[in-house]
């Protein structure tokens, strides 16, 4: 009689189908959990799994996420084809911000290399590790490349009483 059940529940799966493929998330999930009750209670009063009706949910669930995945690309295709992009103009004081962050990362990525690191001892003499060709430490060496600190003076917006700033050093950035 188990059997039979569970064959019929899969019979009426398998008809919907196509129907279970275009349900909302919500409702495809709360048939499925119908349908796992219904296994569990079955298979607890059985005494047996019930592999046929496992495989035809398992098959329903893949193809409900396979069209589901295909409706959100689809979707996204058209979102971004729709979509146009203008150049921005920047501020002089954010891109200046910029600029100083990307030469202390080249000057860090080059202090760091380890080639240069080797030379650094009989450039200096001997000197000890972490230092810079000509005896220098790395944080002087570091500081000397760096380029011209970014004033506070330049930024555009609010006033600087409510703004929110980030400490770098002495330098002080605005958070916009």
């Amino acid at each position: 009689a188990v059997e039979a059940a569970h064959g019929r529940w899969a019979k009426l799966l398998g008809v919907r189908a196509g129907i279970h493929c275009k349900l909302r998330r919500e409702d495809f999930c709360q048939m499925a959990l119908v349908t796992e009750h219904f296994m569990a209670a079955s298979e607890a009063h059985a005494g047996q799994r019930c592999r046929a009706l496992r495989t035809t949910l398992q098959t329903q669930a893949k193809a409900f996420l396979d069209a589901m995945h295909t409706g959100c690309i689809s979707k996204m295709a058209t979102l971004l084809e729709s979509d146009s992009w203008q150049p921005a103009k920047v501020d002089k004081y954010f891109q200046k911000t910029v600029d100083w962050l990307r030469s202390a990362a080249e000057v860090a990525r080059h202090l760091d290399d380890p080639a240069e690191l080797r030379a650094a001892p009989e450039a200096a003499g001997g000197g000890a590790s972490g230092t810079a060709p000509g005896g220098e430490s790395r944080d002087a060496v570091f500081r000397r490349r760096l380029p011209p600190r970014v004033s506070q003076s330049e930024p555009s917006g609010s006033s600087s009483e409510s703004a929110e700033f980030i400490e770098v050093g002495h330098d002080k950035f605005h958070m916009v």
